[in-house]
This record gives structure tokens, sequence and C-alpha cells, in this order.
């Protein structure tokens, strides 16, 4: 076979050496950067203070933020290491993981402030007031935005009110 560059040589069986040649350069470097990782591994670890750890697997997992902090282990690291943060801000734990919490730290429990959603988007009118008919974008976050972020209910262009509105907001 003779392509444009000269001759090219077709093998009808690759050779085992070849084979077993690229094994053992391929086993040979997977060796030594696993040596190498393992060797920056240890001289970069990080060390985390048990007593977080404690309260991190103490708390739920739920990582919602209503503690105020950015998920679970913000919470246990604020916990611990600063006095003045509370052990009853994780609302999904409730007084049980407060308590808990409490021991880890040395801190007094206190009571957990219960804290209820409430869905303005479609709670309907027992629930929420309409503020002004929307006529844009067909979408509950553009209703929110155009709000300027407060709760309030929508209708859209479904509603019979909406074909008789001629302005981009009517105050309801």
């Amino acid at each position: 076979m003779v392509g444009v560059g000269g001759s090219v040589e077709t093998l009808e069986k690759v050779p085992f050496d070849i084979i077993l040649y690229g094994l053992v350069v391929l086993a040979a470097l997977g060796v030594v950067f696993g040596i190498a990782l393992a060797i920056v591994a240890s001289k970069f670890v990080v060390k985390v203070d048990p007593k977080v750890e404690q309260v991190r697997e103490t708390l739920p997992g739920a990582n919602c933020g209503a503690c105020g902090f950015a998920g679970c282990m913000g919470y246990a690291e604020a916990v611990v290491g600063n006095p003045d943060v509370a052990p009853h801000l994780c609302a999904p734990g409730k007084s049980a993981v407060a308590e808990k919490i409490a021991q880890i730290t040395g801190k007094a429990a206190g009571t957990v402030d219960p804290k209820i959603a409430r869905v303005f988007c479609q709670g309907g009118r027992s629930k929420s007031q309409r503020k002004f008919i929307y006529t844009g974008v067909m979408d509950c976050t553009a209703a929110v935005l155009a709000a300027g972020g407060e709760p309030f209910r929508h209708r859209t262009a479904g509603d019979a009110a909406h074909e008789k509105s001629q302005e981009r907001f009517v105050r309801a």
C-alpha cells in the first residue's frame, strides 16, 4: 500500500513486546504520580478542629442557610470558633440538635425559633394580595423582579383583565 508520503508498512499483528513495553511505562508513570500526589497531600493537609467535625456530624446536613451561614460546615466552624454564635440557630435540627451542639461547645442551648415558609406566588387570594397586573414575560421570576423583589400575586395573559389593559402595569 502506497500513500502520499511514500510507502506505508502494515502489520498483521502487533508484536507482544511493544504492548508489554507500553503497559510497563504506563504502570511506572502511575506509581510515580501516585507517590508524588501522596507526598503533596501530606504536606498540604488541612487540620480541622475535632469539635467542628462533631458539630458538623450532629447537624442535619441540609445546607439550607437558615442559620445565617453558608451551609452546615460554615455554621459548625462559627459556633465552635466564635463565642457569640448561639448553638440554637439550626432550624431544621430543632431543639435536639441545639442541645447536642451546646454539649459539644459548652454553651447554653437556648430555644430554636420555628421558621415557616410561605410561598406567595401560588398562595392564592387568601395568602397574598394582588399589587398589579403583569403583562410581560409569563414567568414568576420575571414577575418578582418587576415588583422589586416584594411578595405579590400576579396575573398573566390568560386573565380577562389582561386583554383590556394597554399599560405595562396596571395598579390593582
